[in-house]
């Protein structure tokens, strides 16, 4: 299952927030709470946990300013729904091919 993370709204007038920084690289596997990116608003940077436990997608850059509710990132239950939702080759997960036979 494919997981979405969004810009929460973290106070009464937010309707923005900053990435300031990702706390996980892409496709790293993260665990439920683990500290998953920080959030600079007008006021204060928050530190934000993991909602889920999976495979980190990242959508948006650090340093990207963008609207509250917007999908930031997307966390996969699987390496291979990752793999599928990044849209990256996943040799790394499949079995190597079989030797020549020899002749």
């Amino acid at each position: 299952m494919i997981h979405e993370v969004i810009m929460p709204q973290l106070g009464m007038g937010m309707s923005e927030g900053t990435i300031a920084e990702w706390n996980v690289q892409e496709g790293q596997r993260i665990v439920r709470e683990q500290p998953l990116v920080s959030v600079e608003t007008e006021k204060v940077v928050t530190d934000l946990p993991s909602p889920y436990a999976g495979f980190v997608h990242l959508l948006v850059n650090a340093g990207a300013t963008v609207p509250i509710e917007t999908l930031i990132a997307q966390i996969a239950e699987t390496e291979k729904e990752y793999h599928r939702l990044a849209g990256t080759a996943s040799s790394e997960s499949a079995e190597p091919a079989a030797a020549p036979a020899a002749v």
